[in-house]
């Protein structure tokens, strides 16, 4: 738990189709979902170990997610109530990859 919030652990593939090994220092995003056409932040993800990805190839990294169960309740029920069976959710955040900072905005719907 951190600031009582839960934390556990998941892991996000990450392919390389190219024939160049990297390195992915460290990731931080925010997660954001959708809540009355206004993003709504509902926790975070972090991974700071390095993680190599070698050429034509992938890897599974673990990634720290801290969630704000409030939010992520409130964001449930009010899917179920307006029948809106579906969540969006975005990151925001940045990666180090090979020692340069690249912007990460992701979009996942479930």
């Amino acid at each position: 738990m951190i600031d009582g919030n839960p934390v556990f652990s998941l892991g996000i593939k990450v392919q390389n189709t190219s024939n160049q090994s990297f390195q992915i220092n460290a990731m931080e995003a925010d997660v954001y979902t959708q809540s009355g056409g206004q993003n709504v932040y509902i926790g975070s993800i972090s991974q700071f170990n390095p993680a190599m990805i070698g050429p034509r190839s992938e890897t599974v990294i673990p990634v720290n997610v801290s969630m704000q169960l409030t939010a992520v309740v409130n964001s449930l029920i009010k899917n179920f109530t307006t029948k809106n069976y579906k969540s969006s959710f975005n990151l925001k955040g940045y990666a180090n990859v090979n020692n340069i900072q690249i912007p990460l905005d992701l979009n996942f719907t479930f």
